[in-house]
């Protein structure tokens, strides 16, 4: 616990120095990010940010290493290549971040990338064996390991990216996501686990004192794939044969919130017969914002949730039967109320009312995934009884006014 709490506290201190002097080079660089399109920000604001993080994370993680006690290390030598995984997949990936932060890359060519430094991380002993399942227990996945452990990588890094909409959401969600890692090593007596997840809660809250809103720098894509890159690796640094240590679902459910919202970005985009790689304005953040609630509300909000998910993972470690029931009804029910406030839930029963709208099929499952689409500007069929008064519609948040001209009268079957 000693060993962690210092790998915290410099990682911390080193990331909130790191930042200014970070945030004077992208001003100097040209490395900003501009108000307008899909950003909720109104003034030019530095990005790289996560350069600080990196710098403040590897100082913490060497220096928890350096004054370690040979009761610690012991156990480490048999994972030394791990370590070499973390800190050249997480040097490597922040790398390609911080080229697209200064130049923009192709979103084919970072997804690319991506693949290289998971198949790194796979090389150094950071791979999926084995999927621990609570009540279950574990399920071998050795014919799949290299694909489902690149999936892993390139998923979470992506998830922690996508996120990264509003001032302080990503960071302050990574910090709720480590937690359970940490409290879980901590009783489990797993010192890299211990430290490499307490290096990341101190560089992201480090980072965090500068990226509250209103943020003074942004942590950019060298920090949220950077992020993404620890935290996936975090989950598999456990000795083989330990998978019960440090499982796989509970870091999923700690990251249940941005795992969700991203499934939900993909599956409508290629519903509305758009490339995955198209950004849009339809993620959760964007949906309580144009429910009305401000940057730092929805933020709140956001981190109550993941809190809630995070307290539920942490507990799902300890294989207790009614503790892990409570957990998971817990989780469900935190989910389902953030897309209660979010406004997903009135989208869902609007869509399946007959007597409001029938639209075409490929839009009735874009408005269901993005509560924020402008309705108005869909192609409907209005089913109006004679002599009826101007209907609404309501849609995700509000309503919408329909005019009483001619309208075909559609009967409902």
């Amino acid at each position: 616990m000693i060993i962690g709490l210092q790998a915290f506290v410099v990682a911390l201190l080193v990331t909130a120095l790191l930042v200014p002097i970070v945030r004077r080079l992208a001003v100097r660089i040209g490395a900003m990010a501009h108000p307008g399109g899909r950003n909720v920000h109104r003034h030019v604001t530095p990005r790289l940010g996560g350069l600080a993080i990196v710098g403040g994370f590897v100082v913490g993680l060497t220096t928890a290493l350096h004054f370690a006690s040979p009761a610690i290390w012991q156990p480490l030598h048999a994972v030394p290549a791990r370590v070499v995984g973390v800190l050249l997949g997480g040097g490597a990936i922040c790398a390609v971040g911080a080229v697209d932060d200064m130049r923009s890359i192709g979103a084919r060519h970072k997804l690319a990338l991506q693949t290289i430094v998971a198949v790194i991380a796979f090389s150094c002993g950071l791979r999926i064996d084995a999927v621990h399942i609570p009540l279950v227990g574990d399920v071998d996945t050795a014919a799949m390991t290299l694909p489902l452990t690149v999936i892993w990588f390139v998923a979470i890094m992506n998830t922690v990216n996508l996120i990264d909409g509003l001032d302080g959401l990503a960071a302050g969600i990574v910090l709720l996501a480590t937690g359970p890692s940490f409290i879980v090593a901590s009783l489990s007596g797993d010192a890299l686990v211990l430290i490499v997840s307490a290096a990341t809660a101190g560089s992201a809250l480090g980072f965090l004192g500068h990226n509250y809103h209103p943020a003074r720098i942004f942590m950019g894509d060298s920090g949220s794939y950077f992020l993404g890159y620890v935290v996936a690796a975090t989950a598999l640094l456990a000795p083989r044969g330990d998978s019960a240590a440090v499982p796989l679902f509970v870091s999923i459910t700690a990251l249940a919130v941005p795992i969700l919202d991203t499934a939900c970005c993909i599956v409508r985009r290629l519903v509305q017969g758009r490339s995955v790689f198209a950004p849009d304005r339809g993620h959760i953040h964007h949906a309580l914002l144009d429910a009305r609630y401000t940057p730092q509300g929805a933020v709140l909000i956001l981190y109550l949730v993941s809190g809630s998910l995070s307290l539920a993972a942490a507990s799902l470690a300890f294989e207790r039967p009614w503790l892990v029931l409570a957990s998971l009804l817990g989780a469900g029910a935190a989910v389902m109320a953030l897309a209660h406030v979010a406004g997903y839930l009135r989208a869902v029963r609007m869509l399946s009312s007959r007597r409001l709208v029938e639209l075409p099929r490929a839009d009735v499952f874009a408005s269901a995934a993005s509560p924020s689409a402008d309705v108005s500007r869909l192609p409907v069929d209005v089913e109006v009884a004679e002599g009826a008064q101007p209907a609404q519609l309501e849609h995700g948040f509000g309503t919408v006014e329909l005019p009483t001209g001619p309208v075909e009268v559609m009967r409902s079957p």
